[in-house]
Formats: structure tokens, sequence, C-alpha cells
């Protein structure tokens, strides 16, 4: 009994601790959680500013991270008419025309709007937005962080699963190529999704093509997305799921077409699902393959044939096997029995 209730006391200490240690877990993780959802999303400016006729810039210093979308909002907050545009000056010095168009006070899909803008590099961006009026008007500004370019539009949480993901910055020439190697497993889906995540001024020309080659561990490429696949508008995406067969290196080779010639390109690449069970028992053979010829210099064949036997057919041979040898033992018997009778008859026989 001792050492029964020892047990049970040990028992009890342990479920106590267990329980304040789990509660106090979730206590400081919530609390983590609390204190960065109360800083996010960080607000880098929320004012009205006021710009004077005839033309004003104004110019904001901004400390942006990589890889996240930053939202502008404009909205004119006295009864005017104005010409507004807004470029984005990165730390290397790049200027994007992210906007520009006419805004109106007295129509509501033109008095407001709203820019997201997606970063590739850390650093002092500067926003520079130009005001072209007939009259001295107001207008409110904010600027606030966003999620991560892509990541926002994902309705699963995929973070874990990434694979590979990176937001690149283009700013010379109307047609760049970028190339990565990523590995991959065997048997499995992967979901590749490309996207511009800067915004072209409605001015400008914003079209843009895309072409997507990869080439797996064995050399042999497979055209992803051709050169008639375009890049939707800002915030949205090109995507599709790529099944692999081999395990290893795959060499991603993607060219970009644009008659604007600076914007921020974003990928992502990360794990979809498996594809069947992986079970390989047997040696496929590729007959269109010139690597395996099936003949020698003589004429004759030189390789070995492997035949593959579904499931079923093992059951029907172990069972034809079974009847066999039952067969066998039943007619050995009969045999016995026959022979042991020719006996007894005969040995009758010779007694009379």
């Amino acid at each position: 009994m001792g050492i029964k209730r020892k047990i049970k006391s040990l028992y009890l200490i342990f479920s106590l601790t267990s329980l304040i240690i789990t509660n106090s877990i979730n206590f400081n993780i919530y609390n983590v959680i609390a204190n960065e959802s109360d800083e996010w999303p960080k607000t880098y400016i929320d004012k009205v500013y006021k710009f004077n006729f005839p033309k004003t810039t104004r110019i904001f210093e901004l400390e942006f991270r990589e890889h996240y979308y930053y939202i502008i909002d404009c909205e004119l907050v006295t009864p005017n008419e104005c010409n507004l545009s807004l470029n984005m000056i990165d730390p290397d010095g790049i200027e994007f025309e992210i906007y520009n168009a006419t805004m109106s006070f007295y129509f509501e899909n033109t008095k407001k709007f709203t820019v997201p803008f997606g970063t590739a590099k850390n650093g002092t961006y500067e926003l520079k937005i130009t005001v072209e009026t007939d009259y001295n008007l107001n207008l409110h500004i904010a600027v606030k962080e966003g999620d991560m370019c892509i990541y926002d539009k994902l309705l699963e949480n995929v973070f874990n699963d990434t694979i590979s993901y990176d937001v690149h910055c283009f700013s010379s020439g109307v047609y760049n190529e970028l190339q990565f190697l990523v590995n991959f497993e065997n048997d499995t889906f992967y979901r590749i999704i490309a996207a511009r995540v800067s915004p072209i001024a409605y001015t400008l020309p914003a079209t843009q093509k895309v072409n997507l080659t990869i080439i797996d561990p064995e050399a042999d490429p497979y055209l992803i997305f051709d050169n008639t696949t375009s890049l939707p508008e800002n915030l949205e995406f090109a995507d599709i799921l790529f099944g692999t067969a081999l395990r290893g290196s795959y060499l991603f080779k993607f060219g970009l077409a644009s008659a604007y010639p600076k914007y921020n390109f974003a990928y992502l690449i990360y794990e979809f699902g498996k594809i069947g069970q992986g079970i390989n028992e047997t040696q496929a053979y590729d007959i269109n393959n010139p690597a395996n010829d099936t003949f020698n210099n003589t004429g004759y064949f030189n390789t070995t044939f492997y035949f593959e036997i579904p499931q079923e057919g093992y059951f029907l041979m172990i069972f034809v096997s079974i009847v066999v040898v039952i067969v066998i033992i039943l007619s050995m018997q009969a045999r016995k029995i026959k022979i042991k009778g020719l006996e007894e008859t005969h040995g009758q026989k010779s007694i009379k």
C-alpha cells in the first residue's frame, strides 16, 4: 500500500507541474502575440498636409524592411481637383513611378486611392509626392506596413513549407533573367507563384510577360510559363503546380519582358503535397530513350527485361500452388489406399 500511495503522489505532483508549465507557456505566447499585434501594422505617416498652388512636392524618408508591402493612402479633404504623382526611390537610388492620375473631391472613386508597394531591399526609401493644382488644397496621407509580399494573398499558412522565396529589383532593360537552384523531393507537388509587387503608374505601359523553364537533375527541361503568360496587376499573381519524379537540384530560369524597366518581382515556391506512395518495386524501362538501346552491335538483344506482376497475380499463384499441392497429396493418398487394397486382396487369395 505504501508503494501505491507514493506512485499516486508522484503522479499527482507530475500532473500539477505539467498543468502549471502549460498555462505559463500559453500565457507567455499570448502576451507576445498581443504585444506584436499592438504594434502592427506599423504606421509611418497619418496626417493632413497642405499643398500650395500651382505645384508642390513633399519628400518623406522612410525606413522599410525587405519583402514587405507598404500601403500608401491619399485622400483629398478639401473640395478641389488636382493631378497627383507618387514616386518611390529605393536605397540604391532607383526611382519607381508608382502613381500618376487626376484626383477630384467631387467623385467618390477619385477622391481617395490606395497604392501598395512591395520592397526588395532593407533601408531608407524616399516617397516623393507631387501635387499640381489650380488652388491650394489639403491632402490626407497615410503610410503603414502590410504583410509579406505574396504571403498576404494565400489562404493557408505555408511559411514553414516554403522551399524558396525572394523579391528581386529589376531596373535596366526591357528583358531580364533570373536563375537559381532549388532542391526538390521526388513524388511531390510544389506550388510556384510569380508576381510583380511594385505598382506602375497608369500613364506608363504596364504589360509584362513571363516565361519559366525548370531543368530537372537529369538536365531535362520543362516549360512552365511561356512568353505569352502575362503577370497580373499588382497584388495578384500567376501560379502553377509542378510534380516531381526525381529527387535533387532543379534549375529555375525566369525570363521577364516589360515595357517599363523598373519593378520588383517576387517568387514563392512551397511544398504543396505528396503524390501517391512513391512505391517502385520494379525497374521501369524507357523504350524511347536512345541511351537504352536494346540491340548491341551484333543485332541481338542485350537488355534484361523486367515484368511487372500485379498484386492479384501473386494471390492467384499462391492459390494455384496450394490447390496443386492438395491435389498431389490426395493423389498420393488415393494411390496408397489402392495399393493397400490390392495387397490385401492378393493375400486373401494366397491363403485360399
